[in-house]
């Protein structure tokens, strides 16, 4: 998934749990939602296989900028 996602604000891409989370460390801002947004609806592009079922997009200082689901869109 890191190699999909070409933002060069991305840190760091984990899967958590046994593997049902994959959560993308940013360095964005608290109120940067859109590109946050754009970020989660990259990911879900290649995300879902195996158990993986949703992904989390984090700022910088850690706040969740978007969320996504399969089957929904990234929510801001």
């Amino acid at each position: 998934m890191r190699e999909h996602l070409t933002s060069s604000d991305v840190r760091t891409v984990t899967v958590n749990g046994q593997c049902t989370n994959v959560t993308i460390d940013t360095g964005l801002g608290d109120d940067d939602t859109a590109t946050g947004r754009q970020i989660c609806e990259t990911a879900v592009e290649v995300a879902y296989t195996g158990d993986i079922n949703s992904v989390t997009v984090r700022s910088g200082s850690g706040a969740e900028l978007s969320v996504g689901i399969p089957g929904m869109k990234c929510l801001p």
